[in-house]
């Protein structure tokens, strides 16, 4: 999976987490340093919401730390 431009939004991944059976967080992840300028969530704290993408055993990998309290 790797997320693509389409219409006016960037790239970017849909996130949901569960814990047992009650949904805690529904977000975006965009690719670092492509977050353009998305109309439906602009501002600096999307800069928290990037992931960079990297090569590991030739495959293209990404990764985010969620910490919820």
């Amino acid at each position: 999976m790797y997320p693509v431009t389409y219409a006016s939004r960037p790239p970017h991944i849909h996130v949901k987490l569960w814990r047992d059976n009650q949904e805690l967080l529904t977000t975006q992840l965009y690719l670092k340093g492509n977050t353009g300028t998305d109309e439906w969530w602009g501002g600096n704290p999307r800069d928290h919401l990037q992931f960079e993408t990297m090569r590991v055993d030739g495959r293209l990998t990404g990764e985010f730390t969620f910490v919820i309290g």
